[in-house]
């Protein structure tokens, strides 16, 4: 046996040798954790596409009725306000979807 792996010691050399080290997190749950909340977000995705794409065709129907070019740039004006308010809403949904992954994750690290 060579110098270095003479001096290599097992890891468990007593029966508390183990108690240190601390158990393997649950996978699986994690796993479903995760994918649970990441079909949230997808599912809240694909909503907010639909919608948004819905929103936009309403706005170029508005716009082709529009007789003059104040009331172009008021509907111009609601649109924009409607589509700002939509992605800080859709945001703000984004991110509690992703707190809540992070909280339930670290949940399941601490349960054992």
């Amino acid at each position: 046996m060579s110098d270095r792996t003479s001096k290599v010691t097992p890891i468990a050399t007593s029966p508390d040798a183990g108690a240190s080290n601390p158990p393997m997190p649950d996978f699986g749950r994690i796993t479903s954790t995760m994918m649970n909340n990441m079909s949230a977000m997808n599912g809240r995705m694909m909503s907010f596409a639909q919608t948004s794409v819905q929103n936009g065709m309403d706005a170029a129907a508005e716009f082709r009725r529009c007789q003059t070019a104040q009331e172009l740039m008021d509907a111009q004006m609601r649109f924009a306000q409607k589509a700002y308010t939509d992605y800080l809403d859709e945001a703000r949904e984004l991110g509690n979807i992703i707190v809540r992954m992070s909280s339930e994750t670290v949940e399941v690290m601490q349960a054992r």
